[in-house]
């Protein structure tokens, strides 16, 4: 299997291969709602639709929103890495309390989901 990049080394590649065009910053976040979108109609076709997950485009399409990220934390000197990591700190103290409020309604929402999905993809093999 192949060794995944560090997000800060990923961030640099992105930022190497891409010099010269660097969106300005409202393309920067107008780039990132599209790519948002298209990783969003995917899961839309599969989990409303229940159209095949297409898991190699749903990767390439998660890949964009981090390029979109990327460019917008290199554009604002944040590292990213930094970010996530701090960010990753402050939900595992902060989970703690959500996991009491929110993990019984979460997990009927899932059930639910679950179900729903599994008739999506009954009615879409029926066809």
């Amino acid at each position: 299997m192949k060794k995944a990049l560090s997000i800060h080394a990923a961030a640099r590649r992105l930022g190497q291969a891409l010099r010269g065009l660097d969106h300005p910053p409202l393309g920067q976040s107008t780039a990132l709602a599209e790519e948002c979108g298209e990783v969003a109609k995917l899961l839309l076709d599969h989990h409303a639709y229940g159209k095949p997950l297409d898991r190699a485009a749903l990767g390439s399409e998660l890949a964009d929103v981090f390029t979109c990220l990327a460019e917008i934390a290199k554009y604002h000197d944040i590292n990213l890495g930094v970010a996530i990591e701090a960010k990753t700190n402050d939900l595992a103290v902060r989970a703690r309390k959500w996991r009491k409020e929110l993990a019984p309604e979460l997990a009927r929402a899932r059930r639910a989901a679950g179900q729903a999905t599994t008739a999506a993809g009954r009615r879409s093999r029926s066809r």
